[in-house]
């Protein structure tokens, strides 16, 4: 899925790197090869690093779950911040965390939604991925200021499309599965063009967008929408429970995060 996804973006990505270019102007004389070499590090780090860990951990926890633990990578940005990047643990920062992970260790104790065939392997594949996310948004930032958001978006998903074809091309040669492309329904495809279009490329120049205008801390605050809607669609479509003991340790691993957010924030 991760192959067709990143596949039928290459190209797309392709095509606005050249326009990009073209549009950085002076900003693209300052550039050297090191610049490009380094946004596409941090590309496979956040979109192919993560992604992998994600789409794995999702065969064996449900969706709901699998959003709220991605959903503390803020707290992560905060613990990695202090120990790579000199910021300092406040207090607040410290609470904000003890509840947020507090929420995630109702769920899994007690919650409904805390079901699959491997629950704690997949939650640790997904921490990992949240993890790996976290180092992309710290990483992320002094790229695109240098950069400008459009083409440090392109060379960096470019960079971690190569690396999710790398990766299938060695997993099918080690198996002899390439006909796990050439035998799937069109409606798979069809599905796989939608992530590649609806959910990779237009968020992932929004998010970057976003990140270069109003910084870390701000798209975080938005982002609190994301576990809820998660929440609604995955009980809708996707029929998982979803319970009292659910609702509070949802409830609980967003004022977490809000907490954190809305206090670091401040100057």
């Amino acid at each position: 899925l991760l192959m067709i996804r990143m596949g039928i973006a290459l190209p797309l990505y392709g095509m606005i790197l050249a326009w990009a270019w073209r549009a950085a102007g002076d900003k693209r004389k300052a550039l050297r090869l090191k610049h490009y070499f380094l946004a596409g590090g941090v590309g496979l780090l956040g979109y192919y690093l993560a992604a992998i860990l994600d789409f794995t951990g999702l065969q064996y926890i449900t969706a709901q779950l699998e959003r709220l633990i991605l959903f503390t990578y803020p707290m992560l940005v905060m613990l990695l911040g202090a120990l790579f990047f000199g910021k300092p643990i406040t207090r607040t920062g410290v609470l904000a965390m003890v509840a947020a992970y507090g929420g995630i260790a109702l769920i899994f104790t007690r919650g409904s939604i805390a079901i699959g065939t491997n629950v704690p392997l997949g939650a640790i594949l997904v921490f990992g991925a949240a993890l790996s996310f976290a180092f992309f948004q710290l990483l992320a930032v002094g790229r695109i200021k240098i950069m400008g958001s459009a083409l440090f978006t392109c060379v960096a998903m470019m960079a971690a499309s190569f690396g999710v074809l790398t990766h299938f091309v060695i997993d099918s040669l080690a198996h002899n599965s390439f006909s796990r492309v050439t035998d799937q329904p069109i409606e798979i495809w069809g599905l796989g063009a939608a992530i590649a279009i609806v959910s990779t490329i237009i968020p992932s120049f929004l998010l970057n967008i976003a990140l270069g205008r109003i910084g870390a801390q701000k798209v975080a605050i938005i982002g609190m929408i994301s576990p809820l809607v998660t929440v609604i669609l995955a009980v809708n479509i996707l029929h998982e429970p979803f319970g009292w003991i659910d609702a509070a340790g949802t409830a609980l691993i967003i004022v977490g995060i809000g907490l954190y957010t809305w206090y670091s924030r401040k100057p």
